[in-house]
């Protein structure tokens, strides 16, 4: 038995599908990432450093121009004063005054976690998760840049990974640099940054990395292309001991990934040397050295270049869905709907209708003119015709008479056969004359009764009658008369 229902919502969920994937083209935008042309400026405040990544984009090309680290001050932190004079620096060297720029914060500058909520209140999470900051986290969302993104999502209640940073630690950056004509338009996390570069060089959504340098180090958990986990931490020297440290503190990440079904592979963002030492410690698992395999065409292990700043250049210029921006909600505007695709489309169909429609019209139209050039063109042949047309209908008219007449009346030869048959052999005429009814006769006979007799006796005679009286002439010794007969409109046969 033949299951409708299944049936039918197969080809509902199909229905739905492709009604989708139909909306998503038809709401492109030619303003959309892929026809974009771009300049952009990546910024990465690391540990032991500021570094630079410059590049273009053009439509689907990505290139890279500029690249550069600048120290920092020695033994001190950062002041928003040092750090809007080296980027302002920079710029002028890589003349980008008119470029976009971004700027990657390091994790330790910022919470990261996972909340959960009732999938009842997906459609106003924003105003949730607002409501609820300070409660998920120590600051308050005037005191807070943050951003958040949906990970998953059950019948019941949906993860949300949310990162946040405190505003009044962000903002005099900002500031000073507004200072410089210099505007940031996206902050990121150098732990989420990082996964775009992973996942473009090795075709992955699932990994471990590590990211370790002379005095710190950052391992993050990337599942389903998001960094759901992240760790960042400080050694004082990358000796065994501390080595180990780091190794340990991916433990966690590793039951993570096994209990999620992830094969556990692991990204290493390190030089050459460190390299070959966390290797050493993770033999068991694939290991994977970023700076050596990134396929951007940059020095190999340069360490002018930042594996986070390039990050963050190749996540913006693709317009990664899964991006972090947290100036995105007080910078946030509303995104309307990309029609300019949808209109263009609706005219060319417009237009293909109104061709479907149209051209037969105007196929006719070009047929009716060329029939009537024709046409004129004929004219005098047809005068002609019709000329010769109403001659013939003359000549016919008048063979049609005359048949008419030959098939209604007696010929007159055979009037005068019959006459010469009737008349007595002493008799002879003086006058005949035959209309189309009528026959007279005029003459002279021994016995002129027997003359009228005869007449109405013949086949073609009928109302014999005389129409004067007879008399005898004397001097002929005959009766004279004068006949008349009408015809009975019979052919002989």
């Amino acid at each position: 038995m033949i299951d409708y229902k299944s049936k039918f919502n197969s080809i509902f969920l199909s229905l739905v599908k492709y009604g989708r994937l139909l909306w998503k083209y038809l709401s492109f935008s030619l303003a959309d990432n892929f026809f974009s042309i771009a300049k952009v400026v990546s910024i990465s405040i690391e540990d032991d450093g500021i570094y630079f990544i410059s590049g273009t984009k053009i439509f689907w090309k990505v290139s890279i121009d500029y690249f550069k680290k600048f120290p920092l001050e020695e033994n001190k932190e950062l002041t928003p004063e040092y750090f809007s004079t080296v980027v302002s620096k920079s710029v002028g060297e890589m003349e980008a005054a008119k470029a976009s720029f971004i700027l990657s914060i390091p994790r330790s500058w910022t919470i990261v976690q996972i909340a959960e909520f009732p999938v009842t209140v997906k459609d106003d999470l924003a105003n949730v998760i607002r409501y609820e900051l300070d409660r998920l986290t120590p600051l308050t969302p005037e005191n807070a840049c943050y951003d958040y993104k949906v990970i998953e999502e059950h019948q019941d209640k949906i993860k949300v990974l949310l990162s946040v940073a405190r505003a009044d630690w962000i903002n005099p950056f900002l500031e000073a640099l507004r200072g410089k004509n210099i505007k940031i338009e996206k902050i990121s996390i150098s732990a989420f940054v990082l996964k775009k570069l992973i996942k473009d060089t090795y075709k992955s959504k699932n990994s471990i990395f590590v990211s370790a340098k002379e005095k710190s180090y950052e391992c993050g958990a990337i599942i389903n292309d998001f960094t759901v986990v992240s760790i960042s931490g400080t050694v004082q020297s990358m000796d065994d001991s501390q080595i180990d440290k780091i190794i340990k503190s991916t433990h966690p990440l590793i039951d993570l990934m096994t209990k999620n079904g992830k094969q556990v592979k692991f990204v290493i963002n390190t030089d050459e040397n460190l390299y070959k030492l966390v290797f050493e410690k993770l033999s068991k698992f694939p290991v994977l050295n970023l700076n050596r395999d990134n396929k951007l065409n940059l020095p190999k292990n340069n360490k002018d270049v930042s594996s986070f700043a390039l990050g963050y250049f190749l996540e913006t210029v693709t317009a990664d869905q899964n991006e972090f921006n947290l100036l995105s909600v007080k910078n946030a505007k509303q995104k309307n709907m990309p029609f300019i695709l949808t209109a263009m489309l609706l005219l060319a169909i417009l237009l293909i209708g109104a061709f479907y429609l149209l051209s037969p019209i105007i196929a006719g139209r070009q047929s009716i003119e060329q029939i009537d050039q024709r046409i004129n063109s004929l004219k005098p042949e047809i005068k002609k015709a019709e000329a010769l047309k109403r001659e013939i209908e003359t000549i016919s008219s008048e063979i049609k008479t005359i048949n008419n007449f030959k098939r209604n009346n007696v010929p007159t030869i055979d009037i005068l056969k019959e006459i010469t048959k009737i008349l007595p052999a002493k008799t002879w005429l003086t006058r005949m004359r035959v209309t189309e009814n009528v026959v007279e006769i005029e003459g002279y006979t021994s016995s002129a009764t027997e003359i009228i007799s005869k007449l109405e006796n013949s086949k073609y005679f009928q109302k014999a009658e005389f129409t004067s009286p007879t008399f005898r002439d004397q001097r002929q010794n005959n009766e004279r008369f004068v006949i008349k007969t009408e015809l009975k409109n019979e052919k002989k046969k």
